[in-house]
Order: structure tokens, then C-alpha cells, then sequence
């Protein structure tokens, strides 16, 4: 399926849409976007001319390719096509490396549902977004380890066979969804000899070693469930970001004097703490809420100093504590000093505002902010300088809940 490279075809109709044109050959060879694969794109060469196909759409049963509004293009013209074969080789080594990663995490993990998948070219590279929902939580020891799996298959040179087999000759050796089951009577299988059995109507490599390596760049937790994407890509700029990586651990063990597993098994540690780190953060987030709403007793501007929350988690706070503003919540200041720098995320009037942006630009603060104002600085400014300046703009007795190490003025 989708063999033919290039070739001969006649203009049978041409549809305007937009700033582009819509074209129907006689005989199509570019393969449109769908199963999670990418468009072709390629060429239109009319005479010595060279018209861009910038990709080819299902229009309802019907195939078109989307040309440029003034390629000189009429019905009936014969024309030479061709299609993008470096772009095409990119996407089938991402479709193989997909099935064979997919099949390696199954192996680890059990049964992962397949959710989604897209396969593209960003910037003239390979790019694969894989969506599975795990039972069990992804870890990146599970990710590493899936990766060697899937990369011994690719470096094993295994056949990659398709063909056709009907409806009632699938067993559950093959990995197919439901939904296609209602729409064919039968369905194309795509196998890595001995591996994995797939139904799809994807381009693909004919033999794993034509991937060359597959890397996963990134992967992160979606809303809801255990959900997880998976970002990855494959051949040179697999190997590209493999070296990079390497090339970084060594470095950093260098610099501290750290063997090379070492520094990886540290850095990995870190990344799997802030991992779990991060939802004990939003527990105590609300935590501080209740806090901050038990010591809450008058409308007098609060002022909360503190060398532990970044600014971001204070927005978090701020957010929590607005909801509470019509019932009589005062004026909340959180100020941080951290790495020499002071930041101040601000819950109060439009007023008050102005008048502190004033205040605080003067004193070499940079202001910004819709939902809350946000105030950072270069320099730090001490608790009471701080307490002074919001005194003089509020103009109002200010509630202190201080937490830093040297409490009291200067």
C-alpha cells in the first residue's frame, strides 16, 4: 500500500479553498493523514515547472492535494507527481519504532491501552507523540528499560512483513481496535517477525535495522487517570540526542567529580522525588490556605514574608484565597526572598495597585500581572524596607505572619 513514488497522473478536477487549491489526480500516490501518521507532501512538476504538494485530504471518499492558489493547474492536464521520499522514510521509521516501543512497554507494564498516536516532521525531524493509559505508574527506570527492549529488536535486523488476513482469522496475537472491527471485513497486519502483529494501514520500514534507534526526548502524566505522552523520535536524531545526553552526564561528572552511573543514578533520583514531591506540594498548598484563613481576623493588609515558596506556588496560594476576597479577605502580601532576588505576588484593589506599582518601580521593581500583581527584583529588599513601603502605599496598619531568619526590623 502507498508503493508508488512517482509517476504520471491527469487533473480530473480542481476545487478552490481558501488560499489553496484542492486537486484530484487520476492516479493519487500521496498518502494522507490518518492512523496517527502525517500527510505526504511533494511535487507537481507541470512542463519544466515545480508546483509544492504541501500535503494530501480525505474529502469525504475522495483524496485531493493541496497545491498553492496560483500553481498554474487546470483540469485535464497531464502532470508528473512525486513524492517526498526523505519525508516518507522519516515517518515509516517512526511508524515501525512506534509499534516496536508501544509492544516494549506492553512487555514491562502489561496491558497498556493504546490511546493515540501522531507521527510527524517538525523542523526536519522525526517526531512521535505516543498517548497510552498504564495500570501501573510510568516510571523512568520503566522508560529506560523499554527503550533497550525496543532497541535490541531494531538492532536484531527483524523482517517487518504485511499483509492482508480476513476477520475471522484474528486471533488475539494481534493488537487491532474495536472500532475497526465494525468498519472492514479484512484487515491489513503489519508484523515485526516474532515481535509484535499490528492492524494498520501505516507506511513502515521493511526491516528494523532501517530505523537505526529510537530515544524517547520527553514524557509526562495527562489529566485524569494514568494517562501518559510519550515523545520520541528515531535514527540520526535519536542518536544525536543520545550523544548530547552522554555528553552532558560526563561533562556534569567531571565538573563534580562523580562517576558517569553515579551522576545518572543521582539525576534520576532527583527526577523521580520532584515527581512525588510535587503532589505532596499541592497538599500543602492547601495546607497553608487554612493556615492563612485561621489567622485571618480583620480587614488589615496582610503581610506574609518568607524565603521558601517561589512565585509561582504563591500565585497558586493567591488563586485559593481570591475566591474568599468578596467575603472580607483583606489585602494579602507574599513576599519571598530567594537567591538574592525578592518576589512579591499581591492580592488587592486596582488602586492600591497603581499605587504601589509606583511605589515599588521606583524602588527598581519590575510590575506585571492581570489576575495578581507580580513584582520581582535583582536585589533584595529587607522585610521591615518592604513593610515600610506597603505601610506608606496602603496606608494602613499591617498584619505581619513572618517566617525568615532574622525576624524583626532590619
Amino acid at each position: 500500500m502507498w508503493e508508488k513514488l512517482e509517476g504520471i497522473a491527469k487533473i480530473i478536477e480542481i476545487r478552490e479553498n481558501e488560499n489553496l487549491k484542492l486537486v484530484k489526480l487520476s492516479e493519487n500516490i500521496f498518502r494522507p493523514a490518518m492512523g496517527g501518521q502525517d500527510s505526504d507532501t511533494g511535487w507537481i512538476m507541470k512542463g519544466d515547472q515545480r508546483i509544492p504538494v504541501f500535503g494530501a485530504k480525505t474529502v469525504g471518499n475522495e483524496i485531493f492535494v493541496v497545491v498553492p492558489s496560483n500553481a498554474p493547474l487546470k483540469k485535464g492536464d497531464e502532470v508528473r507527481v512525486k513524492v517526498d521520499t526523505d519525508r516518507r522514510k522519516k515517518l515509516s521509521k517512526l511508524h515501525t519504532a512506534q509499534h516496536i516501543l508501544f509492544k516494549a512497554l506492553q512487555k514491562i507494564c502489561g496491558e497498556i491501552e493504546f490511546v493515540n498516536v501522531f507521527l510527524t516532521i517538525k523542523n526536519d525531524k522525526p517526531h512521535g507523540e505516543l498517548v497510552i493509559n498504564s495500570p501501573n505508574e510510568l516510571t523512568q527506570d520503566i522508560i529506560t528499560r523499554a527503550e533497550v527492549i525496543a532497541n535490541e529488536v531494531i538492532l536484531e535486523n527483524r523482517p517487518v512483513l504485511t499483509y492482508e488476513i480476513s476477520l475471522s482469522d484474528l486471533d488475539n496475537s494481534v493488537r487491532i481496535r474495536d472500532t475497526l472491527l465494525e468498519k472492514v471485513k479484512k484487515v491489513r497486519i503489519v508484523e515485526v517477525k516474532g515481535f509484535d502483529k499490528t492492524a494498520c494501514s501505516g507506511t513502515h520500514v521493511s526491516s528494523t535495522l532501517e530505523i537505526g534507534l529510537v530515544k524517547v526526548i520527553s514524557w509526562k502524566k495527562t489529566n485524569g487517570g494514568n494517562v501518559y505522552k510519550i515523545n520520541f523520535t528515531v535514527g540520526r536524531d535519536a542518536l544525536e540526542s543520545i550523544l548530547t545526553i552522554t555528553n552532558m552526564v560526563l561533562s556534569a561528572s567531571k565538573e563534580f567529580s562523580f562517576q558517569p552511573f553515579q551522576t545518572y543514578a543521582f539525576i534520576s533520583n532527583i527526577v523521580e522525588r520532584n515527581r512525588a514531591l510535587e503532589g505532596i506540594k499541592k497538599l500543602l498548598i492547601d495546607v497553608l490556605y487554612r493556615f492563612l484563613e485561621d489567622k485571618i481576623s480583620s480587614n488589615k493588609p496582610i503581610l506574609i514574608y518568607h524565603q521558601h515558596l517561589p512565585i509561582k506556588d504563591s500565585l497558586r496560594l493567591l488563586k485559593k484565597l481570591k475566591k474568599k476576597r468578596k467575603k472580607g479577605l483583606p489585602t494579602i502580601i507574599l513576599a519571598s526572598n530567594i537567591n538574592n532576588m525578592t518576589n512579591i505576588a499581591i492580592l488587592l484593589s486596582v488602586e492600591e495597585e497603581k499605587n504601589l506599582i509606583r511605589k515599588l518601580e521606583s524602588r527598581g521593581f519590575k510590575c506585571w500581572g492581570r489576575e495578581f500583581l507580580q513584582c520581582t527584583s535583582s536585589t533584595s529588599i529587607t522585610p521591615a524596607e518592604l513593610e515600610d513601603v506597603l505601610q506608606e502605599v496602603l496606608g494602613n496598619e499591617i498584619n505581619k505572619l513572618l517566617d525568615y531568619q532574622s525576624k524583626g526590623r532590619g
